[in-house]
C-alpha cells in the first residue's frame, strides 16, 4: 500500500519506504492495481530497514517482486534492483538488463568480500517485455532458486555456501543499489526503470515450490488486464550521424556508430535540456548527475551511454537532448564529450 509519503510495510515491522521527494517514483493506480513507476534515472525508495555489521549470516531467505519493465540494455547491473542491501556486503535481487533474474551475495565464510553471482540460465526468455511478472528468489543451504510467474527456472552461477552477508551495516533500497551505512545515504546510482507493485522479504525462510505457485495464483488476476508498458522513448539514430560537443569549448565531432559510448578514448556523457535550460543533474548535487561523474576522475558511478540510451534517459525525465554543450553546468562534463540532438553536417564517408 502506498500513501503520499510512504510505501507501507504491511508486515507490521515498520520497515516503510519513504515517498514524496524529487527522487520518489510516481504513484499510479490502474483498475485497482496500485504500483510505483521508476524512471531509471533518479527514482528510488529508501527503506527504514538495515542489516547491521556483525549480524549472523543469512542461511535462508525469500525475496518476492511483482514488476513490469521494458528496459533491455544488457548488463547484470543495468536495472537494479528489486531489493538491495549491497551485494558486496549482504545481498541484492534484481532483473538484469537482458531481462533475466539475478541474485548476488557476499559469502559470509570469507575473510574478504567475495561476491557470488547467481543468474538465470540463457535458455530463459526475457522478462523485459512490458508485461507484469512475478519473480521470486529463494536461498537455502547455499542453494539459489529462481521462480518466474510461479514456475522454477534454470540456474547458473555460484551461491554463498557459507551463508550470505557478514559485511558492514547497510540500509536497504528498492530501485537502486545500496552503499548506505546510514538511512537514505550512499547508493550505486544504477536505477531501475519500470514499475514495481509488490516487494516482500523473508529472512530465515525459503518458500517451497508449492508456496511460490500459490503466491503467484493468488495475485495474478490483479495484473492480468494491465496494458503493456512501452519502452523508454529513444530517438532513432540518424543515418548521417550525431554531433557531439566538447563540454568546455566549441570543439565538435561526428559519431556514426550507433553503439558508440566514447570518442577517441574519451567518454560521451548524457545531459538533458528543459527547453533552453541545461540539466546535467537531477538535483543541485553532483551526486545526482544524469550519467554519473566522469571516469577520468576515478568515479565508479559513471554510466556509459549510447546516443539512444542518452535520449531515452532525457525522455524519462521529461526532457530532451540539448543542442549546446552546457559549459559550466556541473558534473565535470566540461572535461569530456557530451551528446547532443544535432545532426552531423555531412553524411559518413
Amino acid at each position: 500500500m502506498t500513501t503520499s509519503t510512504q510505501w507501507t510495510d504491511l508486515s507490521g515491522n515498520e520497515h516503510h519506504g519513504a515517498l514524496g521527494g524529487l527522487s520518489s517514483p510516481v504513484r499510479n493506480n490502474q483498475t485497482g492495481n496500485s504500483y510505483l513507476t521508476f524512471n531509471g534515472v533518479s527514482h528510488y525508495v529508501p527503506l527504514q530497514m538495515h542489516i547491521p555489521s556483525g549480524a549472523a549470516p543469512i542461511t535462508q531467505l525469500t525475496v518476492e517482486a511483482w514488476f513490469r519493465t521494458s528496459f533491455a540494455v544488457f548488463g547484470f547491473e543495468k536495472n537494479w534492483a528489486f531489493l538491495d542491501f549491497d551485494r558486496s556486503e549482504h545481498f541484492n535481487f534484481y532483473v538484469r538488463g537482458g531481462g533475466k533474474l539475478g541474485f548476488s551475495c557476499r559469502d559470509a565464510g570469507s575473510r574478504f568480500s567475495i561476491v557470488r553471482d547467481s543468474r538465470e540460465g540463457d535458455d530463459q526468455s526475457s522478462l523485459s517485455d512490458g508485461t507484469w511478472h512475478h519473480a521470486i528468489v529463494t536461498f537455502s543451504a547455499g542453494t539459489t532458486t529462481f521462480y518466474r510467474d510461479g514456475v522454477q527456472s534454470s540456474y547458473q552461477g555460484n551461491s554463498c555456501v557459507n551463508g550470505a552477508g557478514g559485511g558492514s551495516t547497510r540500509y536497504g533500497f528498492v530501485g537502486d543499489g545500496s552503499e548506505a551505512s546510514l538511512y537514505d545515504s550512499a547508493r550505486n546510482r544504477k536505477h531501475y526503470s519500470g514499475d514495481i507493485a509488490v516487494v516482500r522479504y523473508f529472512n530465515g525462510y525459503a518458500m517451497s515450490a508449492a508456496e511460490v505457485q500459490n503466491e503467484f495464483n493468488s495475485r495474478k488476476a490483479r495484473f492480468a488486464s494491465s496494458p503493456l508498458l512501452p519502452p523508454p522513448a529513444a530517438l532513432p539514430f540518424p543515418s548521417q550521424g550525431v554531433l557531439i560537443l566538447d563540454g568546455n569549448s566549441d570543439t565538435e565531432a561526428c559519431v556514426h556508430d550507433v553503439a558508440a559510448t566514447q570518442h577517441d578514448g574519451t567518454a560521451i556523457a548524457a545531459q538533458c535540456c528543459d527547453g533552453s535550460t541545461c540539466k546535467r543533474r537531477t538535483s543541485s548535487s553532483n551526486s545526482d548527475c544524469i550519467a554519473g561523474m566522469p571516469p577520468i576522475l576515478g568515479s565508479p558511478s559513471f554510466q556509459y551511454t549510447t546516443f539512444q540510451d542518452a535520449s531515452a534517459r532525457c525522455a524519462a525525465l521529461g526532457y530532451t537532448l540539448c543542442d549546446k554543450n552546457c559549459q559550466g553546468q556541473g558534473c565535470q562534463y566540461d572535461n569530456i564529450w557530451v551528446w547532443t540532438s544535432l545532426l552531423c553536417p555531412l553524411p559518413p564517408p
